[in-house]
């Protein structure tokens, strides 16, 4: 069960079924990411912040009504499951598994989740640099707010954990 506060912001993980990496390239990503802002914007949610990668997706999002979250989600899923069966004609296969929120109650949450969003590509090692990754909203806050904005944001709010335990 999602518990979902009075009115507020979420940060959302959403996982493929069995962690498979079923969202593998460009045309994909794409189709999901038309299917997230259609969606988002059919219910009246703000998205801030967004990552796509081929086996789960982070958004941090505020919704006109908190009880939204669980039928945007199933929406969401439902119609990028339908498409990508139909891009790899396949039938009836199980594309999503769960996901799971947290609401967002300080800034400081905020920013450390926004920093994670951005930084998720560089984590799973797609690229080396954020600005080197198409298919999260990094690209489009350096156009709204500047670079000098966003290293501010990361100086202040870094993180920490790319390194695994036991990993150099």
């Amino acid at each position: 069960m999602h518990h979902l506060d009075e009115k507020g912001m979420y940060f959302v993980t959403v996982s493929t079924y069995l962690q498979k990496p079923l969202f593998d390239d460009d045309a994909k990503k794409s189709m999901l990411r038309k299917v997230l802002k259609e969606k988002a914007d059919a219910c009246g949610a703000k998205i801030f912040a967004y990552v796509l990668l081929d086996s789960h997706y982070h958004m941090l999002i505020t919704l006109k009504k908190d009880s939204d979250l669980a039928e945007l989600i199933h929406n969401i899923n439902g119609k990028s499951a339908f498409l990508l069966n139909n891009i790899d004609q396949v039938k009836n296969r199980k594309v999503w598994h769960n996901y799971w929120d947290t609401c967002i109650r300080r800034e400081v949450d905020f920013w450390k989740r926004f920093n994670y969003i951005h930084q998720n590509p560089v984590k799973h090692k797609y690229v080396d640099v954020m600005d080197g990754y198409r298919f999260s909203s990094y690209r489009a806050w350096v156009r709204k707010m500047g670079i000098g904005w966003l290293n501010d944001a990361f100086e202040i709010y870094p993180i920490k954990d790319f390194v695994e335990k036991g990993d150099d």
